[in-house]
């Protein structure tokens, strides 16, 4: 018996282990982020404070190493007043297929974006947001894309935009706007 309980001790700890040395995209694809803190509700939003939690938001609505979730209802509130986002590691908050619906309140930070995608669809901070509300916050520097592109927003349905403004520079084929 003890033999028994030493080996099963000796397994758990390498799972654990194990568990440890898997690579971070795998454990991100089994996990839920925490952004930087909050529950998502009205009353303790999920909490952005650097350029790391921007990716993930965008991660988790592209469903890039996650399931992808439009977050429905759901509050964000930045506690940054700026941001450089690059499009090398930084890609438009949801997409035609999986849209951005929560309620993201910049208070009043501003978002430096250099996006060069030439022939990618929907850019902007947010590539598409449907039922969304986007409030309270800048987007400056840079936007080049195919279709579908916007500072703010590169295309939205039934959303809600409130106090933004855009003064990047936006570039792209068909359906172009400062906002959206």
């Amino acid at each position: 018996m003890v033999k028994k309980r030493n080996l099963i001790k000796v397994l758990v700890l390498l799972s654990v282990l194990f568990l440890g040395m898997l690579p971070k995209a795998f454990v991100k694809a089994s996990g839920e982020g925490t952004f930087g803190g909050g529950s998502g509700t009205v009353t303790d939003p999920y909490i952005i404070s650097t350029a790391a939690h921007m990716i993930e938001l965008s991660d988790r609505v592209n469903g890039v190493g996650y399931t992808a979730q439009s977050f429905s209802g759901v509050y964000f509130k930045v506690t940054t007043q700026s941001f450089n986002l690059n499009g090398d590691t930084f890609n438009a908050i949801g997409n035609n297929v999986t849209p951005f619906s929560g309620i993201f309140d910049g208070n009043g930070a501003n978002f430096k974006l250099t996006i060069n995608k030439n022939k990618v669809n929907y850019q902007g901070l947010f590539g598409y947001a449907s039922g969304a509300t986007i409030k309270n916050l800048s987007v400056s520097g840079s936007i080049i894309g195919g279709n579908y592109i916007g500072g703010i927003a590169g295309a939205a349905a039934s959303t809600t935009f409130s106090n933004v403004y855009n003064t990047a520079r936006v570039e792209g084929s068909q359906y172009v706007g400062g906002i959206v």
